[in-house]
């Protein structure tokens, strides 16, 4: 949508001071186009509509915001200055003049206009200083390092383990939870997470990372602050709260509190979650270890340097430095003892090192070197030997693969060859969401085959009609608790469906549509489990579009928000006598509303 061209007239010179601002004469000269226009249209009218005088004070506002970027504070303040004289009771202007001035060293004038903005526009109540409403003892709250993405920087304020951020967050904790154990721990193998747990004897533990806590300035929205925690609550028998991220961001917040108040607003909502009450709310249990799993959600570092031995040895076991190779999959099995890809990857290096000896004990020159290295140069007798011990290693490699192509659940379904290798199952809880969601997706007989871990359990089943190669469902075990609660519908092999049950309640509360070249069409969410969706997002070329939201669960929208290709809401329609139809309409630009239209004349007075 187009911004409305205004019409400059002349102004008279007084209006305009010999050492007044470009961009303030800019904003002077759009107020007098609009008295004097707004007086030649109707005699009753004594000067701007409230709109234009809305609009005019958020152009200051932006021209507040570039002149207090380039470090020019007093034009700063003629530009809020003038906005302020347009709209008195604009709360935004009032802040930034707060901020601005507090720039200048007038703290006294800035804490009025931070009062008059709070009365205008109340901002959200400050978290309680108060103890959670549940019992915090024995509950062990970690604060793993920050996840550092490579190219970017950790932007954590004071970084980890005892810089602002963390130290925020642990006052917090202690006002919250204050019975509760809470710490920094970057443990560096399962062992010492054992050693910790096995000392601490928590009976749940609530694992908080903080990935973004900093406070900030930009020249299009001015200070602002803000906190990410990557969040996971855990018991003993397993992960109750899955990994989850909770962001928030505080536009223009008090300077003295800028860090504490989104790290706080964040934690407060991580407590306010079920899932996560549920797990701090648990009994406990007399389990004297826990799963590996679900050890490495709550500390996700140690998977961070498995992945880095592992990479390290497919690279060094890919240039023949087997021995090498060797070393880095036992420093991931240090790290942890149980995880299958450090098994899988050391029993490879071992039984290549091991066909090395052979070979090298029944012919010259011995292919393995007196570094470990395997030479590339053998002779056919070698070679045939070779080949013999291969034999049998393939039909296992060929398996293996396919386990790993059923075990990588994004993206399409794994070949009909890798497929082909996996068991039948029978059709276990008839009835079930598997059958009930694949019954969805195609008629007829159904035949189930399932991929089984080293345990004997199922970890993945996928579903086909009766004779065909092409699945039409996958369910597997995210959580590994024992029940099925991700489903990937196929079409052609092409993933264009997903069901995901978040909170274990047997059937899924999310469901997620894709177009043929994988990108989001559709997302619904039930909140309440009821099978009605709450809210529908809709993507265009795999970006947001709308969002219609039900909110007086009868089935239907009540209110649907269109987007622009910037993500600003453009226009918001609301049904509020739910029959169905639009009553009201809002326009925006560029997040700001601009226009409302009443369509229904009963909300009129």
């Amino acid at each position: 949508m187009r911004r409305r061209a205004v019409r400059r007239r002349h102004v008279d010179p007084p209006l305009i001071g010999p050492r007044s601002d470009p961009r303030t004469i800019a904003g002077a000269l759009l107020l007098a186009a609009a008295l004097v226009a707004c007086a030649g249209t109707a005699k009753r009218d004594t000067g701007p509509s409230p709109q234009e005088r809305e609009r005019f004070a958020r152009v200051q506002i932006q021209n507040a915001l570039a002149f207090r970027s380039q470090g020019r504070l007093e034009s700063a303040e003629r530009a809020l200055d003038a906005a302020l004289a347009a709209a008195p009771d604009q709360a935004r202007a009032h802040r930034l003049m707060a901020v601005v001035l507090e720039d200048l060293g007038r703290l006294s004038e800035a804490e009025g206009h931070r009062a008059r903005a709070d009365a205008i526009d109340p901002p959200a109540p400050l978290p309680p200083d108060r103890p959670l409403g549940l019992a915090s003892r024995g509950i062990l709250v970690v604060i793993p390092p920050p996840e550092v993405l490579r190219g970017h920087e950790a932007r954590v304020e004071g970084g980890w383990p005892g810089g602002a951020a963390v130290a925020s967050l642990l006052r917090r904790l202690r006002t919250r939870l204050p019975e509760a154990e809470a710490l920094p721990a970057d443990p560096s193998n399962m062992g010492e997470v054992q050693q910790l747990l096995g000392r601490l004897a928590p009976r749940a533990v609530l694992s908080l990372r903080i990935d973004r806590a900093y406070c900030a300035d930009s020249e299009k929205d001015g200070p602002f602050s803000v906190a990410w925690l990557r969040v996971v609550a855990a018991t003993p028998g397993g992960v109750v709260a899955a990994p989850d991220r909770v962001r928030r961001v505080e536009w223009i917040p008090a300077p003295r509190h800028c860090l504490q108040i989104p790290l706080a607003r964040a934690l407060e909502e991580v407590l306010s979650r079920d899932e996560v009450r549920a797990a701090l709310a648990s009994p406990g249990s007399s389990r004297r270890t826990w799963p590996s799993p679900v050890v490495r959600e709550l500390f996700p570092g140690l998977s961070r340097r498995i992945a880095a031995a592992l990479e390290q040895g497919r690279a060094r076991l890919a240039t023949g430095r087997v021995n090498e190779a060797l070393e880095s999959f036992r420093r991931a099995a240090q790290i942890d003892p149980d995880d299958g890809n450090t098994r899988a990857y050391l029993q490879e290096a071992e039984l290549t090192l091991a066909m090395a000896r052979e070979l090298a004990s029944g012919a010259s020159p011995a292919p393995e070197s007196e570094s470990g290295d395997l030479e590339p140069q053998l002779t056919a007798a070698q070679r045939s030997a070779a080949e013999q011990l291969l034999a049998a290693e393939r039909e296992r490699r060929d398996s293996l693969l396919s386990a790993l192509l059923v075990l990588d659940s994004a993206g399409p379904a794994p070949s009909a060859q890798a497929l082909g290798r996996l068991r039948s199952a029978p059709v276990e809880n008839p009835g079930g969401p598997g059958e009930r969601l694949a019954r969805t997706l195609t008629d007829g007989r159904l035949t189930v085959r399932a991929y089984y871990g080293p345990g004997g359990g199922v970890l993945a089943r996928y579903w086909f009609a009766d004779g065909a190669s092409t699945p039409v469902l996958r369910e597997e075990d995210g959580d590994h608790d024992g029940r099925f609660d991700r489903w990937q519908g196929y079409v052609g092999a092409v993933r264009r469906q997903l069901w995901e049950d978040r909170r274990g309640l047997g059937w899924p509360d999310l469901h997620m549509t894709f177009a043929a070249n994988g990108s989001v069409e559709h997302i619904e969410v039930d909140g309440d489990g009821d099978g009605l969706p709450e809210r529908l997002f809709v993507y265009a070329h795999g970006v947001l579009a709308s969002e219609e939201r039900d909110t007086d669960d009868d089935g239907l929208p009540d209110r649907i928000e269109h987007f622009d290709p910037e993500g600003y809401v453009m226009l918001r329609e609301e049904d509020v006598d739910g029959d169905g139809d639009p009553d009201v309409k809002s326009y925006y630009e560029r997040g700001s509303l601009i226009r409302r239209e009443i369509l229904n004349p009963a909300l009129l007075p």
